[in-house]
This record gives structure tokens, C-alpha cells and sequence, in this order.
């Protein structure tokens, strides 16, 4: 698709993270089917394992919601 928005939500709803593509002409159209997630959140900090809901907006086609399971390796903090 030319343009389409991704929501990534926790299951308590809150949103964790938005990836968006072409509306807006700051990225460039993805020519792949598949579209990488760095795991992070929107202030760039891994997210936990566990259950998550995506939410895919695709303004020619409608809008899906899918599941994504998450595990995460063992991390530590090195400075509290």
C-alpha cells in the first residue's frame, strides 16, 4: 500500500508505539511487504516481553488487529 499506519498497544491499551508510512511524506514508501520493529517504544526504550496488539490502518483497505508475542532476552541494568 502507498500509505498505512501501524499502532502498537499493551493489553492494559496504552499505546507503545506508532509507525506510520507515506501520508505524511517523512519516510519513504516501503517497497517490502514486511515492515521492521525495533522493539522499542516512542521514547526508544525495549519493550517488555509479553502480549501485544497491533493495530494496522490501510487507508484502501480498512483497518486489522493482530496479536504479537514478544520475548525479549535477559537485560539488566547497569546503572540504577
Amino acid at each position: 500500500p502507498s500509505s498505512y499506519t501501524i499502532r502498537i498497544f499493551s493489553l492494559a491499551g496504552d499505546l507503545i508505539r506508532t509507525i506510520t508510512r507515506g501520508s505524511d511524506g517523512s519516510n519513504d514508501i516501503n517497497t517490502s511487504t514486511f515492515e521492521k520493529w525495533d522493539l522499542k517504544n516512542d521514547f526508544g526504550l525495549y519493550v517488555a516481553s509479553g502480549i501485544y496488539l497491533a493495530d494496522i490502518e490501510i487507508p484502501e483497505v480498512g483497518d486489522k488487529i493482530l496479536k504479537l508475542a514478544i520475548v525479549q532476552p535477559d537485560q539488566g541494568l547497569s546503572t540504577y
